[in-house]
Formats: structure tokens, C-alpha cells, sequence
């Protein structure tokens, strides 16, 4: 191992040791989205703040205008600043987001305890990375994840059907400390729709902040926002 990856290792050892200890309370971040489908792309810009409790707030700026709180119940609002205008999902949940994944000690297994799965096994490769090896028998789960990691990292998730065909698989890079975390700032995740076809998406994370005032921390709706019908 050279010098610059020992030093990587050991300071993300040490940090993934003391949030063990002591828990980190926040995260805030500017997320860009860049989404790759049927031959054009999509972007989504947003500021996202995430507390250890799983309060999720996210302000669009591209969609402008939109505001999401999501909580991991899984009873969220969607807001529209522009008209006023305000819609209820159980579908707008902070359950699978990455930042409080990370924030509630989910580095561990990617939340995939928290989905159904369960640990089947562990293995280091030669080259010593860490497979993990998860499995699940509930309708709509892919019976089979496995997880990667290098330097108590996690690099790479792949979701696997019943013919052990990976139909989705995520990259993670660019890990940078984030108070007493460590978090990717880059993202890739590839879905396969058929043989032929898959979508391609990049979540780019920046200026990461941890336990740093923010704006959208006491964000609430208005009360006398107009409810409208999903």
C-alpha cells in the first residue's frame, strides 16, 4: 500500500470509529443529478438538509420552486413556492437517501438491513477488499446484493436477480471527511432495463457540510399553504 492511500485509510478508520462513538447530528449539501435515458438527459439541481433523524429538506433549483420535506416514515410534503400550493406522498421519503444512510450508521450494509435483506456472508478478496453478501425474499427485492468496500468504505453495490443477473449496480468515489463521516461526492448508478437498454445516472455532491447552520434546518410549510390532490 503506498503512502497516500495508508494515510486515506487511516483517517477514514478513524473517522469511521468515532462516529461509531459519537453520532453525527447533520448534513447539508448541493446535489446535481444528471440522468441518461432513451438517448437525452436530465438534470436536477437541488440544496439538500438531512438531520440524524432523517428530516429531509430539499429546495430545487432546477425544477425551480419545489420544496420537499420527507421524514422516514415515509409521509412527505411537496411544496410549491411559487404557487402556494402543497401535496401530500408516502411516496416522498428520506428512507433510502444516501445522506442519512450515512448519518444513521447505515455505512455499514447501505440501509439494505433496513429493506428486508440480510447478511448471508462476508469474504476479503486478495486484493483485500471487503464482499459483503445480502440476501432477501420479499416481493419486489432483488434476492441478491453484494457489497464492496475498500478502506471501510463502501465502493460498490450490485442488486442481482434470481438467474444471478446484475440488473442494477452503483459506484461510489471521491470520499471526502465530512465532520466525523466520511462521503462520496460522486455517485454512479446504472439500471438495466433489458439486454439492449440501461439508464445511466451521476449524483455529484458538493460542498458538503456537517453540523453547519443552514437555512432549510427549521424550513416548514406554510399553514395556509393549499393542499391539492395527488
Amino acid at each position: 500500500m503506498d503512502l497516500s492511500r495508508r494515510i486515506f485509510a487511516i483517517t477514514a478508520a478513524l473517522l469511521f470509529t468515532a462516529s461509531s462513538v459519537r453520532a453525527q447530528s447533520s448534513l447539508s449539501a448541493d446535489v446535481e443529478i444528471k440522468q441518461v435515458a432513451n438517448g437525452s438527459v436530465k438534470t436536477t439541481l437541488k440544496h439538500v438538509y438531512c438531520s440524524s433523524g432523517g428530516r429531509l429538506v430539499s429546495r430545487f433549483s432546477r425544477p425551480g420552486d419545489i420544496v420537499t420535506v420527507a421524514n422516514p416514515r415515509g409521509l412527505g410534503l411537496l411544496y410549491n413556492e411559487a404557487t402556494g400550493e402543497v401535496l401530500s406522498s408516502e411516496e416522498i421519503t428520506s428512507t433510502d437517501d444516501l445522506m442519512y444512510i450515512f448519518l444513521s450508521r447505515g455505512v455499514y450494509d447501505l440501509g439494505l438491513l433496513r429493506f428486508g435483506y440480510t447478511l448471508a456472508s462476508q469474504r476479503t478478496d486478495r486484493e483485500g477488499y471487503l464482499i459483503k453478501t445480502f440476501t432477501s425474499s420479499e416481493a419486489g427485492r432483488q434476492p441478491v446484493a453484494e457489497l464492496v468496500f475498500k478502506d471501510y468504505l463502501p465502493i460498490y453495490l450490485a442488486r442481482k436477480n434470481s438467474d444471478g443477473r446484475i440488473i442494477g449496480k452503483q459506484y461510489f468515489s471521491d470520499y471526502k471527511p465530512a465532520g466525523r463521516l466520511m462521503f462520496p461526492g460522486r455517485v454512479t448508478e446504472i439500471i438495466y432495463l433489458s439486454a439492449k437498454d440501461s439508464t445511466v445516472t451521476r449524483t455529484l455532491y458538493t460542498n458538503v457540510q456537517a453540523d453547519a447552520p443552514d437555512e432549510l434546518a427549521g424550513f416548514e410549510v406554510p399553514s395556509d399553504a393549499k393542499a391539492i390532490a395527488q
